[in-house]
């Protein structure tokens, strides 16, 4: 997720090239779906059977793997032809709709629709139909399991790692509830969380988890916050993981500004708001860039 989001402003297409075996197809689907729910555009690059990238190219060279790339499927054709995943035709559009169901630009999720329609022979319509009952479904349990439900949520880990860090750590919870807005939570239920966290628990009672928890006569919220509480943490910083949220955060901010600027592209205040979004993005990005490269 963080390679995603360091991507996103320099690019939308993206190859996912792994090795030739049942775990390397795995992981490319997996870190493809991840793409086109961030609304990127993911190709997999098919390898010859039992072939890695680094035997291919010493074996054949550097011209016919790029051809390979150049041909590559995206995704969506690749899952429509791929029984990796599941044999089962149904459970593989499932799967892409419920990452297509993640983008917010309802122009990229139509196209992405009609790319399934294509690949599957499947109506639109039908297709469409099936997405908006799943996001409904998933709306009304976000409603009803606020606290519980959110722990599965993948593409809302940044969040996670955030509260993660901050429930172990007196210091890391004063900067949680002093530093961080509500609108950096994107997901409801981690919004939740981190209110009911800001409006009931001073840091003190971060040092005594065992007497924190058990004064919670709520059971969903008490099982939510031992999981963040006892959940291993390494190698990630308040810091980081607060960069990773504003990272996030800023990337949904400019996507929406680009959606009001299709509505008003002579509004100058919008396009000098996007401007301020692209610069502190940028610096944000470049951070982190240097601290993985040096």
């Amino acid at each position: 997720n963080e390679q995603i989001q360091l991507l996103y402003p320099y690019t939308k297409k993206v190859y996912m090239l792994y090795d030739a075996d049942e775990a390397g197809i795995r992981n490319a689907i997996r870190a493809s779906a991840l793409c086109l729910g961030r609304q990127m555009y993911p190709y997999v690059v098919e390898l010859p059977e039992g072939e890695d990238p680094d035997s291919f190219l010493l074996a054949h060279g550097k011209e016919e793997l790029q051809a390979l790339i150049d041909k590559a499927p995206s995704l969506i054709q690749y899952m429509a032809k791929s029984t990796t995943v599941s044999p089962d035709a149904a459970e593989r559009i499932d799967f892409l709709l419920d990452n297509i169901r993640q983008m917010s630009d309802e122009v990229r999720q139509e196209l992405a629709l009609q790319e399934v329609s294509e690949a599957f022979k499947i109506s639109v319509s039908a297709l469409s139909k099936k997405l908006t009952s799943t996001m409904r479904r998933s709306y009304q349990t976000e409603e009803k399991e606020p606290l519980h439900a959110f722990s599965s949520i993948e593409n809302h880990h940044e969040e996670r790692n955030l509260l993660v860090i901050s429930m172990q750590n007196v210091d890391d919870y004063k900067r949680l509830v002093s530093e961080v807005k509500d609108d950096y939570f994107i997901n409801e239920s981690y919004r939740g969380i981190f209110k009911w966290l800001r409006e009931n628990v001073k840091p003190e009672a971060i040092e005594s988890s065992s007497t924190l928890l058990d004064d919670i006569e709520d059971t969903q919220l008490r099982d939510a916050l031992a999981d963040l509480m006892f959940e291993e943490m390494q190698d990630l910083s308040f810091d980081d993981a607060l960069k990773q949220v504003r990272i996030r955060k800023l990337q949904l901010d400019l996507e929406e500004m680009d959606r009001k600027l299709l509505n008003e592209p002579q509004n100058l205040d919008l396009f000098k708001q996007k401007q301020a979004l692209s610069k502190e993005y940028k610096q944000l990005t470049r951070k982190v860039v240097h601290k993985i490269r040096f």
